[in-house]
């Protein structure tokens, strides 16, 4: 890892906000092609009709802007490297007017909430990714989704 990027992830997990929040998602096992997510990025996958994902998008440092989802939805995951104090991420969607949270762990993807290992987040159709931003250590209850 770059000594930027680690500046930038040090960075935003100090500056991170620890109270978050988002919506509940769908609990399942991710499609074999999160393989194509390189390690250290945050990737956004559409969700296909016959179950597989399709890469988006992805990115090893903070994201400010909008992804839609599919037509079948979407998901994000932190595969992330360990670097204590920056590799966990907050993700902020928008739905039908209303902000949503949640804190996730690097790591294989895991969709698992409330297990202090949560990765992964599933994305509703009409459900908009606003941001992502490195940060340290996700506190309890914040691998759940909450509104903001």
């Amino acid at each position: 890892m770059s000594a930027r990027l680690r500046t930038r992830r040090a960075l935003a997990g100090l500056g991170a906000v620890l109270a978050l929040t988002a919506v509940g998602g769908i609990v399942t096992a991710p499609p074999a092609s999160a393989a194509s997510c390189l390690a250290g990025n945050t990737c956004f996958y559409w969700t296909n009709a016959n179950g597989t994902s399709t890469l988006k998008y992805q990115d090893d440092g903070n994201l400010s802007g909008l992804l839609h989802p599919g037509e079948r939805g979407a998901w994000v995951w932190n595969n992330g490297d360990r670097y204590p104090g920056a590799d966990h991420i907050t993700l902020t969607t928008s739905l039908n007017g209303a902000r949503w949270r949640i804190c996730l762990h690097y790591g294989p993807a895991n969709f698992t909430q409330g297990t202090g290992g949560t990765t992964a987040a599933r994305i509703g159709v009409g459900e908009i990714v606003t941001s992502w931003v490195w940060r340290g250590e996700c506190a309890a209850g914040e691998d759940n989704w909450r509104r903001v």
